[in-house]
């Protein structure tokens, strides 16, 4: 028995529980810094079942966005988020899976999500940094009835939230934030607009630039920028 007292949220979980059910399956995938966050964010909130999806191994560049200590650098991302996430809910079921989603293959997504019956929803949180994966992930995640896609970033101070994300690609596009400016607030920030945005089943897609913001909020103006919705059918 769990012994955590979620009444002061129930105001939220009466929003939230028809879109996000406290049975439903959580796969994250890229546990950096927005997804390390997400995650924690999602097992504070009370939430248990989770898939975590990451290749890489913790560094000493990720020490500044994520709450780790600094003797975890050189374990995989998936193991360090999953040591978090038991640390403050201990029953809490984490799968980790220490590897990359391929562009070209999905088939880690595709392994655990058909070996769940249909009655589990599944939320795919993506937030990796590679534009390519993320129409990949997007357009498979459109193919099952029971999974909902969101996309969780940010690049300096900008921080967005997709449901139906999708970029253009160049011959000469390189995964990767194009900005060096990453630290643990836009982290934080982005995970939880993801998070209220989803739980909110808010539909278009939402970037926001926090020093526009609160410059707005200091001028006593009102400042949230909405995107318009990407077309429903991406080529």
């Amino acid at each position: 028995m769990e012994f955590v007292d979620y009444s002061r949220q129930a105001a939220f979980d009466e929003k939230f529980i028809a879109n996000i059910k406290p049975t439903d399956h959580h796969a994250i995938i890229g546990c950096g810094g927005v997804g390390f966050w997400l995650g924690i964010i999602l097992a504070m909130q009370g939430y248990s079942n989770f898939y975590l999806v990451d290749g890489q191994k913790l560094d000493l560049s990720n020490l500044n966005r994520i709450p780790v200590n600094p003797d975890w650098a050189g374990i995989n991302k998936t193991v360090a988020l999953r040591k978090i996430i038991k640390t403050v809910r201990p029953l809490a079921i984490v799968n980790t899976i220490n590897q990359h989603v391929n562009e070209d293959d999905l088939e880690i997504l595709e392994r655990f999500v058909s070996a769940s019956p249909s009655s589990n929803r599944w939320h795919i949180w993506d937030c990796t940094d590679d534009a390519r994966i993320q129409r990949k992930v997007f357009k498979w995640s459109r193919d099952w009835n029971y999974v909902n896609y969101r996309k969780i970033g940010y690049e300096g101070f900008s921080v967005g939230t997709y449901t139906n994300y999708d970029v253009w690609t160049t011959e000469d596009y390189r995964p990767g934030y194009r900005t060096s400016n990453a630290c643990a607030a836009s982290s934080a920030l982005a995970a939880v607009i993801g998070f209220m945005a989803h739980g909110l089943k808010l539909s278009k897609d939402i970037n926001l630039n926090i020093k526009d913001v609160l410059e707005g909020i200091n001028k006593g103006n009102r400042v949230v920028r909405v995107a318009p919705p990407l077309p429903a059918e991406v080529a």
